[in-house]
């Protein structure tokens, strides 16, 4: 009986050590709450240095017949050519860039141009700035098409902006993965950890206490 106590307060223990912080993405279904400046979604924000001066919207939705994303919200900038979007977790702290869906605004080809070009720069801890360039082809076939951006092995970056090179698009789904530093557990996860090495210990103290019984 108390090996198996202590067998199972071991696994205990190591089942709570495991990290608390999750991917995210960024997917803009809620955006109907949006009421202008920056956008916040499950830890993250989202700010464009440039919004309407009328709206005070960096962002707008883009319409569900055109959109990216058939079942929720795609959204496009508000105003101004030369909008820069960055992303960065609310509290400061360092994530990982996974990817981006982008999109063209309109079915039809000859609206806008042929290439769509987004430039982004990613910052780490040290100020250390990587610069990455997406391209995908705007005469794509109806209906309009997610394009997936991504890049490997950037490793853990406190922000990133984007804007794009040449004429407006539509992005959505903003995959946010884990700091390599997130792998260290929580304070509450280590309370929990510490916990049950208690239970090992208490149910070792007790056993060595059971004095053997002879007839």
């Amino acid at each position: 009986m108390k090996r198996a106590l202590m067998m199972a307060a071991t696994l205990a223990a190591t089942a709570v050590a495991a990290p608390a912080y999750a991917s995210t993405v960024i997917d803009f279904d809620n955006f109907g709450t949006y009421a202008g400046g920056a956008y916040h979604e499950d830890g993250f924000v989202l700010s464009g240095n440039f919004c309407n001066s009328t709206t005070g919207k960096c962002l707008n939705a883009v319409a569900p017949g055109s959109s990216i994303d058939s079942d929720g919200v795609s959204v496009q900038k508000a105003s101004g050519a030369a909008t820069t979007f960055t992303m960065q977790r609310e509290d400061g702290a360092a994530f990982q860039f996974g990817s981006l869906e982008f999109g063209k605004l309109s079915t039809a080809g000859s609206t806008y141009s042929s290439t769509y070009q987004f430039f982004f720069t990613l910052a780490d801890a040290d100020q250390t700035v990587v610069t990455k360039y997406f391209t995908f082809l705007h005469s794509n076939p109806t209906p309009i098409t997610a394009h997936l951006a991504t890049f490997d092995g950037l490793g853990d970056i406190l922000k990133f902006t984007f804007r794009n090179q040449s004429t407006a698009g539509q992005f959505d789904n903003i995959t946010l993965l884990p700091a390599t530093a997130a792998a260290v557990p929580e304070p509450a996860t280590w309370a929990m950890m510490i916990s049950g090495f208690g239970l090992v210990g208490g149910a070792m103290r007790r056993r060595a206490k059971v004095q053997p019984l002879h007839a």
